[in-house]
């Protein structure tokens, strides 16, 4: 009978060294971690930004100055939007008032005989 032969692991250099990781795991291992809501760690921001330390100051409180004016932007906007839907709602409401007085009117008119036509008898 022919006995299995045993298990031979390779011993080359490249058995050595384990799992080598792909050019694009490598990149991704070096990544700073993502913080949730989009923000920038501020540790990395150097790197990111290329601002250097002594204008980081300055930098950050353009950054707040600009994410505060963002906000009061969003702010007014949500109110023209309020105010724009208010005065279309209002505009529908002023039409509507026109015709019924429009449509009143001729009524009067036709009861009070200055309709166009008159009676058929």
């Amino acid at each position: 009978s022919i006995a299995p032969k045993p298990f031979n692991p390779p011993t080359g250099p490249a058995s050595q060294g384990g799992q080598r990781m792909t050019l694009a795991q490598n990149l991704i291992a070096s990544m700073p971690p993502i913080i949730p809501g989009g923000k920038l760690d501020p540790a990395s921001t150097p790197l990111a930004t290329g601002v250097t330390k002594e204008l980081e100051a300055h930098h950050r409180r353009l950054k707040e100055d600009e994410e505060r004016i963002r906000n009061d932007l969003k702010v007014k906007n949500e109110r023209v939007r309020v105010a724009l839907r208010n005065w279309d709602r209002l505009q529908r409401e002023a039409e509507g008032f026109k015709l019924k007085s429009d449509l009143s009117d001729q009524s009067l008119r036709t009861i009070a005989g200055e309709g166009a036509g008159g009676a058929a008898f």
